[in-house]
């Protein structure tokens, strides 16, 4: 692989995969429930997976394991973080009455943080569909099982398809 400079993508031709380096960042809450937030008192993401679950084969497979109801944050040195092609568009999602259904989209990935190298979904809400708790334009989200391994703070690398995301400088 690659060096990683922090917030530059760099191609790993050998994967066809892109890298970018950045930190894992607290979040809201409200997926995974730390929030308290008494809508979803058991986080947003535990209402979700049975969607991602039954609209992609092998979900918890490719994971490795059971997903962590919850997501994992990177902030990466960009100006913003652009959806483009990836592999999975769930649209009109409705996982709560809450509010109205809303559109996810879903790319394989993979997180690299000391030597361990994890399966993750980058995990993107269609910011046209979603009605809050949006994310500062430079962090992407993650699925992925509990990695004890990771913690805030952490200097991560991740590594994504090109086609399925972008990073604008």
């Amino acid at each position: 692989m690659s060096e990683v400079i922090f917030g530059a993508a760099i191609p790993i031709a050998e994967f066809g995969l892109d890298a970018i380096a950045g930190v894992v960042a607290r979040g809201h809450g409200v997926a995974s429930g730390t929030a308290r937030d008494r809508r979803f008192p058991n986080g947003t993401i535990r209402l979700q997976l049975p969607f991602f679950e039954g609209a992609i084969a092998n979900f918890q497979a490719y994971l490795g394991g059971s997903p962590f109801a919850g997501t994992i944050n990177i902030a990466v040195d960009t100006e913003a973080v652009v959806i483009m092609r990836p592999e999975f568009r769930l649209p009109e999602v409705r996982w709560t009455d809450v509010f109205g259904p809303e559109t996810f989209y879903l790319s394989a990935a993979q997180l690299v943080h000391g030597d361990g190298r994890y399966p993750v979904f980058l995990y993107m809400p269609d910011p046209a569909s979603k009605p809050d708790h949006h994310q500062p334009r430079q962090v992407v989200e993650l699925l992925a099982r509990r990695l004890p391994e990771v913690s805030y703070g952490n200097r991560v690398t991740l590594l994504f398809r090109p086609d399925a995301i972008a990073f604008t400088p």
